[in-house]
């Protein structure tokens, strides 16, 4: 690979995938119910709670970076409200949610929200971020598209570079699957990340960190906070706007993620402990998925591309994955005792399903705790493809490739219908 590529690191790509199983190396898993003086372990929820500040604490100093607080002030703009959306199935509104501090400063994104016309009272409700743009997610030739740069997937771009057209329009329509959420009495929402964060290393300066920063400090590459804390502050931003929608069940919204919106998922709902469930979906390497595994994609790949997504302190450990002081399973433990699912597909090797599924096994000794029964994780085969394995915490992975299909949404609902 030619080292003038390198955007990032301190160093050049040192590695290259391994998608050999016998190539794994020993490791040992630290626990999240070890204290810190490694005296005695967690044994109730009280003594969890505790510790949980601690682990969040250190995957912020270490991986995630700083989190920004609320914006001094926080309003919801109704843009649009279409009464007989998707076939007369739904309620559709385009809200603008503007964030603003005393000093001046603002930086806005708009919520895409469908919901259901045929259910009374409040509901719950399906939030994720997209990448391509809220006009994606939906055949409806009316919802506005973004004036923010994307990645162009069918050039295989790596960075957003340019802002999307018409030709976009309703790419992503079974991804999102809103049909779908709808008949069955759900609400669903998006916010594009290109209008909290754009995908690329140069977009510091224009993203919701110019709300609390300088522009003179967000110059450069590499910070003590990335683009996954900024969307993550972002999903708390849309959460906070419906609070503030009558048909919405507040205390029920469902947070999804796609592989990068994965592992964005995963750290808005250790943050933000409002969010009833989380669902990771093929988050692979910094999200599900265990790095000492050096399986798939690692955090020296990872970081080669983008260290922008985390703090500067993660690349203490690019080809050093025995020195973490956690794994990924800390992360899913933080989801605790709420409903958390991770998804894989058999032939996405890139985010490592074993690891994947190992991680939410050894997240389960938290769920413990809470008398959550997760015996069907026993950690010794993979599950069968296409079953929901599990309950409180639960895993399944599928056919196929690094995606969201239909399959995957039939067992998130199912789980909702559940749990929720």
């Amino acid at each position: 690979m030619n080292n003038k590529v390198v955007l990032l690191a301190d160093r050049p790509y040192q590695g290259i995938y391994n998608f050999d199983e016998s190539k794994v190396p020993s490791y040992k898993l630290p626990s999240p119910l070890e204290s810190s003086s490694a005296e005695c372990k967690i044994t109730s929820p009280i003594e969890w709670e505790k510790q949980r500040k601690k682990i969040l604490s250190l995957l912020q100093k270490e991986m995630f970076g700083w989190m920004p607080p609320r914006p001094d002030i926080l309003k919801f703009q109704l843009l649009s409200c279409k009464e007989d959306a998707l076939e007369n199935t739904a309620i559709r509104k385009e809200i603008r949610i503007i964030c603003a501090m005393n000093n001046g400063m603002e930086k806005s994104f708009d919520l895409l929200l469908y919901l259901p016309k045929n259910v009374q009272g409040k509901v719950p409700v399906f939030l994720g971020l997209n990448g391509r743009g809220n006009h994606a997610a939906t055949p409806e030739k009316d919802v506005a598209i973004t004036g923010e740069p994307v990645v162009n997937w069918d050039t295989h771009e790596m960075f957003a570079t340019s802002c999307p057209d018409e030709s976009t329009r309703g790419v992503q329509e079974e991804f999102w699957n809103f049909r779908n959420i709808i008949q069955r009495g759900y609400a669903a929402a998006s916010v594009c990340i290109s209008e909290i964060f754009y995908d690329s290393p140069e977009a510091f300066p224009e993203s919701i960190y110019k709300l609390f920063i300088p522009q003179k400090d967000l110059q450069g590459e590499m910070h003590d906070f990335g683009a996954i804390g900024a969307w993550a502050w972002g999903l708390s931003r849309a959460l906070d706007c419906l609070e503030n929608e009558e048909k919405v069940d507040a205390q029920k919204v469902i947070l999804t993620g796609h592989s990068r919106l994965g592992k964005t998922a995963l750290w808005a709902a250790a943050y933000d402990k409002r969010f009833a469930m989380v669902i990771s979906n093929q988050s692979g390497c910094g999200g599900a998925s265990l790095s000492r595994r050096i399986y798939g994609e690692t955090i020296d790949y990872l970081l080669f591309w983008r260290s922008y997504w985390f703090c500067k302190n993660f690349q203490k450990y690019r080809n050093n994955e025995e020195a973490l002081p956690f794994d990924q399973h800390f992360l899913l433990a933080l989801a605790a005792p709420r409903i958390l699912h991770v998804s894989s597909a058999e032939n996405d090797r890139h985010s490592d399903p074993r690891g994947e599924y190992l991680a939410t096994v050894a997240a389960g000794e938290v769920y413990k705790l809470y008398q959550c029964d997760t015996s069907a994780l026993d950690g010794k085969n993979m599950p069968p493809l296409g079953q929901n394995t599990g309950n409180e915490i639960s895993y399944h992975i599928r056919k196929g490739d690094h995606d969201i299909t239909c399959e995957d949404w039939a067992i998130y609902l199912d789980l909702a219908d559940k749990y929720i």
